[in-house]
């Protein structure tokens, strides 16, 4: 998945020993995840990088996958440890606290674009976007339904309450097109609240709130009008970050059998986490039968083992690996 423009945040380090740089790989990796569960609202899953799937060049590579819709993984993040390879290619050299001369050991990480990609993948709809609500700008449109003086005012008044809150909001001033398509225009949108106001509305001193994720519709007072959208937007951030669990739970399974693994990678298209053998030739077999390989070893099974059997050639394996076809 690529943008014509490729916008990247990427991080590098150099470090005096191997350790210090693999704590800062998986302290990088923490980051990413941390990042897309408490903004994004997508649960991805994270761990280590097969021989096929690492940084050319790198000693290891860790990958944070999401789980779309469509059941395939979407590479969101990788945190690299470079080893010293580098630093010996270019002649790279510190000095240690003894005066020696070292070549130091290095990491790269980086997140781009494709993290848009994985939000409106996890969460989008039928109807469009969903964003959530800690990265939705703005996060509330106010649709006056008509646009009289009396709702133009109630309805600034109420952005103005919403700003000093720090919620951010858009007045639809919009005359040239129904009501019906702007309701739309901003459900494609994905704003995660609508508060719509019109005649009746301010007849009763309340407004109409409609929340984006789930549509559901509430006649809201305007006095405590505040507090209710700042309730609504965190409880959208934590449903949405729920359906991404469930999501993620809906779309895993564990299978031993090859047969069974190529029907549901080519019929239902799932997230399999299977023994595999880690031979690349391997791997590379199971990709031309199925399009699936390898996403990532999860971070909590890296070091536990189990006797079994590989998915692709049957030889012996000692961990279960995530599996799935990718963008």
């Amino acid at each position: 998945m690529r943008t014509t423009e490729f916008l990247w945040q990427e991080g590098h380090t150099v470090h005096q020993t191997e350790s210090e740089a693999q704590e800062m790989v998986l302290k990088a990796l923490e980051w990413y995840r941390r990042f897309y569960e408490e903004y994004f609202a997508i649960d991805p899953y994270i761990g280590l990088k097969s021989e096929n799937e690492k940084f050319a060049g790198a000693k290891a590579t860790y990958g944070v996958e999401a789980v779309t819709f469509d059941g395939k993984s979407l590479q969101s993040a990788t945190s690299h440890n470079l080893g010293d390879n580098f630093s010996r290619v270019f002649d790279i050299t510190i000095q240690d606290e003894k005066g020696e001369n070292k070549y130091p050991f290095q990491t790269s990480w980086g997140l781009s674009t494709r993290a848009i990609g994985a939000l409106i993948m996890t969460h989008g709809d039928d109807s469009g976007m969903i964003l959530p609500p800690k990265v939705a700008s703005p996060q509330v449109v106010i649709l006056p339904i008509k646009l009289a003086d009396d709702v133009v005012a109630k309805s600034e008044e109420i952005q103005i309450k919403l700003k000093e809150a720090n919620i951010s909001s858009i007045i639809d001033r919009d005359e040239s097109h129904a009501l019906g398509f702007r309701i739309n225009e901003w459900e494609i949108k994905g704003v995660p609240l609508r508060i719509e106001i019109g005649p009746k509305e301010l007849e009763s001193d309340q407004v109409t709130m409609v929340r984006r994720d789930t549509f559901k519709k509430d006649q809201i007072a305007v006095e405590g009008l505040v507090d209710s959208v700042s309730k609504k937007l965190d409880d959208i951030q934590e449903n949405l970050l729920q359906k991404a669990r469930q999501l993620k739970k809906d779309m895993t399974v564990e299978v031993d059998d090859f047969v069974e693994f190529k029907r549901i990678m080519i019929e239902d298209r799932k997230f399999i986490r299977a023994f595999w053998c880690e031979n690349p030739k391997c791997e590379d077999q199971i990709k031309a039968d199925t399009k699936a390989c390898t996403r990532v070893l999860e971070l909590g099974q890296i070091d536990k083992t189990a006797e079994g059997h590989c998915i692709g050639c049957r030889s012996k394996a000692t961990r279960k690996w995530l599996f799935a076809q990718s963008y």
